[in-house]
């Protein structure tokens, strides 16, 4: 086993290239929803995919929206993430 870093949270996680199962998502992060983050992310950048489509990918597949909390991720991918594809959400300031 070898130790690895999510490349979207950073955390470390063990990692076998020999097994089959897990060889794919595992080689880039700690979960499947992170590999899914990733792959969005590079989709986006090759343009397989517009903002529109990888806004309904990291919906569909790992639940993030505009309202979602990212802090947990790296802050290189957080940032793209909200600058690329789902925005900021607006605060609504109370009149006085």
């Amino acid at each position: 086993m070898a130790k690895k870093h999510c490349m979207v949270c950073d955390r470390e996680y063990e990692y076998c290239p020999n097994c089959e199962k897990t060889k794919a998502w595992k080689s880039i992060g700690c979960c499947p929803e992170h590999y899914q983050v990733h792959m969005t992310l590079e989709n986006l950048r090759q343009g397989v995919f517009t903002k529109e489509e990888a806004t309904d990918s990291l919906k569909n597949t790992c639940g993030i929206t505009v309202e979602s909390d990212l802090s947990y991720m790296i802050p290189e991918v957080e940032r793209c993430i909200r600058d690329e594809i789902i925005g900021y959400k607006s605060i609504k300031k109370k009149n006085k």
